[in-house]
């Protein structure tokens, strides 16, 4: 990450518009610069206008919310912008906050945060805004808040501890500013994980010195006897594999029984279904028939009610005859 440029309106002491170009060929072909002044003079408020425009922020206000501590005082609002580039691409991220009407008695209204990044076409494409500034920068960058302040931006009540610090507590004093006590962690770890290999390395070396070494006369006849034990060896071999063979044959003749007794159920199963189709075939069929008979057998019916009739109509007449 470098950063190109600067800009700032009323942070603190600096009242007004302030712009610093780190382009400018007397910061860039030094290489190395120096911010100077008395106190008050404004020091801190360039590097305060720094983190605004990045996180928000200020290693001396950890929030700026319902109040403003940076905003000079008089003021109706303030702004910080900074310009760096990561990788060869340029980002743009700016921080404001302003108070109703910009009157300086206004209410406070709430911080406006905003990323670009250079379309490379000579315009600013927005790519975050809000809370979500932060957390980008943090992306491009790789550094959050602590990181940036640690490494590039170091806090100055952090510095003046260091300064004065006895020379034994100056190492622990720096970990803490440059958050690298992490490598005093690895740097136990490590030796943790010597002792421990050397441990290791004792006890080989000793089970080592204990080994009993062969005399010629003995690794010779463990060589004839491993060579003569080669015919019984390759015997086992050779019934291990016609054991597995046999195995596997066996596997495959159980698998296909089980799949010849599926088969046979599946065989009595349709035989079942045809003697049930066969039997339903013949009921259809009486039924059919019976279905032509259906006229004859209805007008046989009909003459035999009507010979009843006639019948009943006869012994009634002739009862009636005298």
């Amino acid at each position: 990450m470098k950063i190109l440029t600067i800009r700032l309106r009323n942070i603190n002491s600096l009242k007004g518009d302030w712009e610093i170009d780190l382009t400018d060929r007397r910061y860039d072909e030094s290489g190395i610069f120096a911010i100077t002044g008395p106190t008050g003079s404004g020091k801190t408020s360039i590097l305060d206008a720094v983190t605004l425009a990045l996180y928000g922020r200020t290693p001396r206000i950890a929030s700026i919310g319902k109040t403003n501590e940076v905003m000079t005082r008089g003021a109706g609002s303030c702004f910080a912008e900074v310009v760096f580039r990561v990788s060869g691409v340029r980002y743009k991220a700016d921080w404001e906050q302003r108070r109703a009407r910009k009157k300086a008695d206004g209410t406070l209204q709430n911080a406006q945060k905003n990323l670009y990044r250079d379309d490379g076409a000579g315009s600013w494409l927005l790519i975050a805004d809000k809370s979500a500034v932060s957390d980008k920068v943090e992306e491009l960058t790789g550094m959050d808040f602590d990181r940036f302040t640690r490494s590039v931006l170091l806090a100055q009540g952090g510095f003046t501890a260091f300064l004065k610090a006895k020379p034994d507590d100056r190492a622990i004093t720096l970990e803490k500013l440059t958050g690298t006590e992490i490598y005093s962690e690895i740097s136990k770890a490590v030796q943790r994980r010597s002792a421990a290999e050397q441990q290791s390395l004792r006890m080989l070396e000793g089970q080592r010195d204990a080994a009993h070494i062969l005399s010629d006369e003995a690794r010779h006849d463990l060589e004839k006897r491993l060579e003569e034990s080669r015919p019984e060896a390759d015997r086992i071999g050779k019934t291990v594999a016609a054991l597995t063979r046999a195995q596997d044959w066996l596997n495959r003749l159980s698998q296909a029984r089980l799949e010849e007794k599926k088969a046979a159920d599946q065989a009595d199963a349709a035989i079942l279904t045809q003697t049930q189709a066969a039997d339903k075939r013949e009921r259809l069929s009486a039924a059919k028939r019976a279905a032509k008979l259906e006229p004859d057998h209805q007008l046989l019916q009909n003459a035999k009610k009507d010979a009843r009739q006639l019948a009943s109509d006869k012994t009634g007449l002739e009862t009636k005859t005298p």
